[in-house]
């Protein structure tokens, strides 16, 4: 049985909004048929090639499953999400305060995000893409990110633990 859904809850390395990485779709299928918002423009989005994406707006949340095997790598929290991770960090914060807390975060050009080495997977993304060093003062959490980086790994074709972010 799974845990209730909500836009409450904390932000772990493993589960956002009651939604648990590596777990099937099938898992969260009763659900995804009650609230999933059938009138968005794009409501399961075709992202890479074996990708599709379910946004749950009353919920804040966004979940990417391989199509292939039915499997949720990847899960957003969005702009309206009230649960944190490590009880401080969360949509709105201010990154110069993450930053302050040496985690590790570090701005990873690649992928336009702030990642750390001591949280494998977790991604915190900013309101502005592509940040010069006088826009930190102004950059806040837009969306967080965790990821089940062993599967990706895999997907694409390396090792487990190859990715350090």
């Amino acid at each position: 049985t799974t845990m209730p859904l909500d836009s409450n809850l904390t932000i772990t390395e493993s589960s956002i909004g009651g939604f648990r990485l590596s777990e099937h779709i099938n898992t969260y299928w009763d659900v995804v048929v009650k609230t999933y918002n059938r009138s968005e423009k794009n409501p399961n989005q075709l992202e890479l090639y074996h990708t599709v994406c379910y946004t749950f707006e009353d919920l804040q949340v966004q979940l990417a499953v391989d199509v292939r095997t039915g499997i949720i790598y990847r899960i957003t929290a969005l702009s309206g999400y009230q649960g944190t991770f490590l009880g401080s960090i969360g949509i709105g914060t201010a990154i110069l305060d993450v930053l302050a807390m040496d985690l590790g975060f570090e701005y990873r050009d690649a992928e336009d995000a702030f990642q750390t080495t001591l949280y494998r997977g977790v991604w915190l993304e900013q309101n502005i893409g592509d940040p010069l060093p006088e826009d930190y003062p102004d950059l806040k959490i837009e969306s967080i990110t965790i990821s089940d980086r062993d599967y990706i790994d895999l997907a694409e074709g390396h090792k487990p633990g190859w990715s350090l972010y």
